[in-house]
């Protein structure tokens, strides 16, 4: 290895040894505090930047030698996130300074980042390491971002996981409860938990008691966009509407109109709808005859129970009891128990056989009960008709149409009948009563009954399910509505007498139109500018005819067509030329809205002659005014 070359240096009185090799420089000294003595101190001093809105601003810092040195100096320096971050809020930099001779300072730079979000005043450090011919009196510099973005703002709100909550006594459920920053500033702050009806066994974590039933969370750093939950389980013995309150406070808040919010509580009693079941109605016997009724009870829920059902059979004899009923009492009611809970949904049927001798209208009485409170008592009794006859038949009178439009004078075919639903064949018959037309042909089958203008048509045997229809030729003498009354009877026994009769409407008239207002499904508008609306109507006909559409609004009407006029103070009238079958007329209107907020504009459309459907004839079109 080279020998160092040594030379001798007089620094401050004292004598120092420089050796030189081409690795490293090191000073001799003959003891340690005179090397203290021989190094000086390296610091660096804090600083404080206007943020900026937009690219960088360059942030200065000196790093000084506490006094000269004949030697360089080497000084390794790094930024270091403090509440500023780099990347966001500055650019990180790191490098190493070296300091000549006599020198006894110099500057670097860190570029900061500008934007127009306000927040607080924030800060960043730059370190000193790793010296050469001097000690670090002073390592490390902050650098202070200063806020030029106006006020700090933030905007903080209550939020609640879930929304609302619905159990029963006993039950425990668990709320996440939170506050957040809508921002634009970071803030701190609190929420404030009041419980009303429930009971907290475990506080959460960050929560502590604040007064009453309030509880306090504190987020103590909240970014813009950022939030903070505590999970409260609480428990609840009884049963009402009670509530969670919450309320976020943050410092400097923007908006203290959303700072509340109220979480409903919904503790419901159990509760199960019962009713009881049969496999049909109206149950049609043949006489004598033993018949399995399997009736029942089901749970509509919400919540499971044990139920019964009591049967009551009226008219016939039971002689066979099904597993899980017994007698109850009176003449013929006998109790079933469900075999265990029925879950919502679930039910259970018990097949009961009873006899009957003697023809009559008889019944079976049901009635269904549950252990829990029922929310629809009104389903839980049924009575089950039993039609015991030796000829069983339902009839339903019938009509191809279910209204006949005629103009005066006109001849129609016009078909009515009669169809057995069964379950027997029977033999039936229609008696048709004509108003409005004149009867000028009449099918075979049928012959004039009696009255006015009544007629009956003969059915010798109607299989179940089979249908008989008869079409008469009428003519329509002048303008009137009237109607075509049909009466369907059958021999035997009438299971259902709802659908005997069946009323026709006839409508006699020069001119048959279904006019109809159209019109847009909604209109967007600004306050105080002119909107133009397509208002009309359509002619769905069958007839042509002339018409109007009427329109009324709580804007003010600006322009109208010149087919338009007002109608009276508060209603404006457009008026058609003839409008064939499927044709339309449109009418273009400018408005003008004064104000905000929700309004109008109300059509009706009117024809010449008879309206086929009247639904149709009115049309409100909502107007949005931003």
């Amino acid at each position: 290895m080279r020998a160092p070359l040594r030379r001798r240096l007089v620094i401050g009185g004292l004598v120092a040894v420089l050796a030189f090799t081409g690795l490293a420089v090191g000073v001799q000294v003959p003891n340690a505090s005179a090397a203290v003595t021989l190094l000086p101190s390296v610091s660096i001093n804090d600083v404080s930047v206007v943020e900026g809105n937009a690219g960088t601003t360059q942030a200065k810092l000196v790093i000084s030698l506490s006094r000269p040195s004949l030697l360089p100096v080497v000084v390794s320096y790094a930024t270091h996130d403090g509440s500023a971050h780099a990347g966001s809020d500055y650019t990180a930099t790191s490098a190493t300074l070296v300091l000549g001779p006599l020198t006894t300072s110099a500057a670097v730079v860190v570029p900061v980042l500008g934007d127009t979000k306000p927040e607080p005043d924030e800060t960043f450090t730059v370190a000193l390491s790793s010296p050469l011919f001097a000690t670090i009196s002073d390592g490390s510099g902050t650098v202070t971002i200063r806020n030029d973005d106006g006020p700090l703002r933030a905007d903080v709100v209550p939020t609640s996981n879930p929304p609302s909550v619905a159990l029963h006594p006993g039950d425990s459920a668990t709320f996440q409860l939170g506050i957040s920053n809508l921002g634009p500033s970071d803030t701190s702050g609190r929420l404030l938990v009041t419980i009303n009806g429930g009971t907290l066994a475990v506080l959460p974590t960050g929560c502590d008691f604040f007064d009453g039933l309030t509880y306090e969370c504190i987020a103590s750093s909240l970014d813009a966009g950022a939030s903070r939950s505590f999970a409260f389980t609480l428990t609840y013995t009884h049963a009402g509407p009670d509530s969670v309150d919450l309320q976020a406070q943050g410092l400097d808040d923007a908006n203290l109109a959303n700072d509340f919010l109220s979480v409903p509580v919904s503790v419901n009693p159990l509760q199960a709808d019962i009713a009881p079941t049969v496999a049909s109605s109206p149950i049609n016997v043949h006489p004598p005859a033993d018949v399995v009724v399997p009736v029942g009870v089901v749970n509509h829920g919400p919540d499971a129970t044990q139920a019964r059902v009591f049967v009551t059979a009226n008219g016939g004899a039971v002689t066979g009891v099904p597993s899980g009923c017994s007698f109850f009492g009176g003449a013929a009611t006998y109790e079933c128990d469900s075999s265990g809970a029925l879950a919502s949904g679930a039910s259970q049927t018990f097949p009961f056989t009873i006899h009957y001798d003697t023809p009559g209208n008889d019944s079976i009485e049901l009635q269904a009960q549950g252990l829990l409170a029922d929310p629809v008592p009104a389903n839980d009794e049924m009575s089950v008709p039993v039609i015991v006859a030796d000829q069983i038949a339902d009839v339903e009178a019938i009509s191809g149409a279910s209204r006949i439009n005629a103009h005066p004078g006109d001849t129609k075919q016009a078909s009515f009948g009669v169809t057995n639903h069964g379950p027997d064949a029977v033999s039936a018959r229609d008696l048709i009563t004509f108003g409005g037309a004149n009867v000028t042909q009449v099918p075979a089958g049928c012959s004039f009954f009696g009255g006015a203008a009544t007629y009956e048509c003969d059915v010798a045997s109607l299989a179940p399910g089979a249908t008989a229809s008869f079409s008469f030729t009428l003519t329509f003498p002048s303008a009137a509505s009237s109607s075509i009354e049909v009466q369907a009877q059958g021999t035997g026994t009438d299971s259902n007498s709802a659908n005997d009769v069946l009323e026709v409407p006839v409508v006699v008239a020069d001119v048959f139109a279904d006019v109809a207002a159209v019109g847009p499904a909604s209109v967007a508008a600004h306050m105080n500018e002119p909107v133009t609306v397509d208002i009309g109507l359509v002619n769905h006909g069958p007839d042509a005819t002339s018409g109007r559409v009427l329109f009324d609004t709580d804007g003010q009407v600006t322009a109208i067509p010149a087919a338009c006029h007002l109608f009276d103070s508060l209603t404006y009238e457009c008026d058609t030329s003839t409008l064939a079958s499927g044709a339309s007329q449109v009418f273009t209107i400018t408005l003008t809205f004064t104000d905000t907020g929700s309004h109008f504009v109300h059509l009706q459309a009117q024809g010449l002659g008879t309206d086929q459907d009247s639904s149709n004839d009115e049309v409100v079109i909502p107007v949005s005014v931003t």
